[in-house]
């Protein structure tokens, strides 16, 4: 009886190194560098409000349209053409 239990133990450590060796195999996304700037934060020593109307005019400066603006959630909705 004691077999079948350590073949049972044995059968479910080897699924489950299986497992952790796959998830830790899985190969990290290449991200463009466009990408990697825009997950990039960057802290500003300023008030809140000039580095806010700063991004508003980075954006049209860039070519966007700026289609709705809410300061006080720091939402801004923009478009651009291409």
């Amino acid at each position: 009886m004691l077999k079948g239990d350590s073949k049972i133990i044995f059968s479910f450590a080897l699924i489950i190194i299986c497992f952790i060796g796959n998830i830790a195999c899985t190969p990290e996304p290449q991200l463009s560098p466009m990408q990697v700037r825009q997950i990039t934060t960057k802290l500003f020593d300023s008030d809140y409000e000039t580095v806010y109307r700063a991004c508003l005019t980075v954006l049209q400066d860039q070519g966007y349209i700026i289609k709705n603006t809410d300061m006080d959630s720091g939402l801004i909705v923009a478009s651009i053409t291409k």
